[in-house]
């Protein structure tokens, strides 16, 4: 079932028939398209690649691929702190 519904056992169609839940799930599937098209997944999964064939070094490459990933944790940590303090709604 939906979390905080009291539906008839959950399914795609009980989500799609209850306008609260079917408001989220398209802000969440909007969010999730318009992450696909800024393209920063391809930055973390071409960077090595990418850094290897331009000449750098593979230890350096390393070293900036784990500081890309260590960053992008840091910053989700930072955003769901923020979420937190500043109170989340129900959408």
């Amino acid at each position: 079932p939906i979390a905080g519904g009291g539906g008839d056992g959950g399914g795609l169609r009980s989500l799609l028939s209850d306008s609260v839940a079917r408001r989220g799930l398209f802000i969440c599937v909007t969010c999730h398209v318009c992450q696909q098209f800024s393209g920063i997944n391809n930055v973390f999964n071409y960077s090595t690649i990418f850094l290897t064939s331009n000449g750098v070094d593979a230890a350096t490459v390393v070293i900036i691929s784990v500081l890309m990933n260590v960053g992008n944790v840091a910053i989700t940590v930072v955003s769901v702190r923020l979420m937190d303090l500043s109170g989340r709604r129900s959408l």
